[in-house]
């Protein structure tokens, strides 16, 4: 497939520093038929070897350090999101049943009505937030308020929109 390079000179020699990559993606290009790939590659400090540092595929999905799987794929033991001017800085997850947001609140604390610079885990809609740790749910939060601890154990601790705290054992 077609490659663009970038070089620069270092006063005698061209060095390569980059590069874009089209290929075609698990197939031969036939009849209007051209799935296709494109890559992405920059080199290090003290290389003039260029690697492949992002990808997208034929599903549109993007890959950073690693062939995408899912929309967006990112290899490496963390990202970061910055914030705006405002100090708001999230992550929004979106289905038809409304949103769940992660993030920082903004310096005045008006995003979602807490603290400046508050840390939010936000949900939207009369649903429950569940944690889970060992393949199994461990304490749940339901839509009015009240927590629920170990409830699907042999015994739970739970208390309700008011506070009031309440033991038991599950039959």
């Amino acid at each position: 497939g077609p490659i663009m390079r970038w070089q620069g000179f270092d006063g005698t020699d061209f060095e390569n520093m980059g590069y874009i990559f089209v290929g075609a993606d698990g197939q031969s290009v036939a009849n209007g038929d051209a799935p296709s790939y494109m890559t992405f590659g920059t080199s290090s400090d003290g290389s003039s070897a260029p690697t492949e540092r992002m990808r997208i595929d034929a599903s549109g999905n993007v890959g950073i350090g690693i062939d995408p799987v899912y929309k967006l794929d990112v290899k490496g033991e963390r990202f970061r999101l910055n914030p705006d001017s405002s100090g708001l800085v999230l992550t929004e997850m979106q289905n038809g049943t409304g949103s769940f947001y992660f993030g920082i609140d903004n310096t005045t604390g008006s995003s979602f009505g807490g603290a400046n610079s508050a840390r939010t885990i936000y949900s939207q809609g009369a649903y429950p937030m569940a944690f889970w740790t060992n393949n199994a749910e461990r304490m749940r939060i339901d839509s009015a308020g009240a927590i629920k601890f170990n409830a699907y154990g042999a015994g739970y601790l739970q208390t309700d929109a008011s506070g009031n705290v309440t033991a038991g054992t599950v039959t």
